[in-house]
């Protein structure tokens, strides 16, 4: 997990670093160090230039910073810990993707509508709504044609 280091102390002109919360230093681990005082980066983990050696909790930059200050803020990232996916974890993915596996069935039916986005009708597609699965303009025209006699006869029920 990458974390930043913020206890830490910065000898510019002996070009080191002490990692003062750490008993010995991982190289391997050491990610990106930034001078944002400067702006500068001076430590790269994928860059030969920007490298350097590590001996206990102390790093020593090749980089030169013989013209920083030790008062110079610096921004460390380090990868303090390599966690594998535990099999439960694993498990409970693969159970996730099982059960949403049963969207990709849905494709090409009538849960098209609820399972993709569709674009919304404009007038000149509305005679194409049924192909939508919703009534066609055609047959909503005679049932509202119809609401009249309807709206008439419901207090004639008894």
């Amino acid at each position: 997990m990458k974390t930043l280091i913020t206890n830490y102390t910065f000898d510019a002109s002996a070009k080191t670093i002490s990692f003062d919360d750490y008993t010995g230093v991982d190289l391997n681990r050491v990610l990106l160090i930034t001078n944002v005082t400067t702006n500068t980066i001076i430590y790269n983990f994928a860059n030969s230039l920007l490298g350097g050696s590590v001996s206990g909790n102390v790093l020593t930059l090749t980089y030169n910073t013989t013209s920083m200050s030790d008062t110079d803020t610096l921004q460390i990232y380090y990868d303090t810990e390599y966690i594998p996916a535990s099999d439960q974890l694993l498990n409970a993915l693969y159970d996730m993707v099982k059960h949403l596996e049963v969207l990709s069935y849905s494709k090409g039916t009538f849960a098209d509508i609820r399972v993709t986005p569709t674009v919304t009708p404009n007038m000149s597609t509305l005679s194409n709504i049924s192909s939508l699965g919703g009534y066609s303009a055609g047959s909503l025209m005679k049932d509202l044609d119809n609401l009249s006699a309807i709206n008439s006869n419901i207090n004639n029920v008894n």
